[in-house]
């Protein structure tokens, strides 16, 4: 079991620091650009949550619930459930991105109004 999730581990950590490099990123711009670094905080700590509590949960779930797993689809369960916390998780990131160009837009409009 451990070994499993050392190997996920693994096989996650260029997504783990791509996550972790932009929640990074995102706080570093926070007084610059205060909303669109907390919906970016939100989205990559929601994925990098949903990175880690899968890569753990799952291995544990399949080795200790044996035929329960396999059998009354607690795998499509599981599954379901990832997918929507990725797609929320990512849902945000791409809204980030189009409310930050609506925010730059603004502020570079508002820019010469204010000389």
């Amino acid at each position: 079991m451990f070994r499993s999730i050392f190997l996920s581990l693994l096989y996650q950590s260029p997504f783990i620091l791509i996550q972790t490099a932009g929640m990074v990123f995102a706080l570093i711009q926070w007084r610059k650009h205060p909303k669109s670094s907390l919906l970016l905080v939100l989205g990559l700590g929601t994925a990098l949550f949903h990175t880690f509590l899968f890569m753990i949960v799952l291995p544990v779930v399949a080795n200790l619930s044996g035929l329960w797993y396999l059998t009354t689809g607690g795998s499509r369960i599981l599954r379901i459930l990832a997918t929507l916390i990725s797609a929320g998780s990512y849902g945000i990131v791409v809204f980030t991105v189009f409310f930050g160009f609506h925010e730059a837009k603004k502020l570079a409009l508002a820019a010469p109004a204010a000389k």
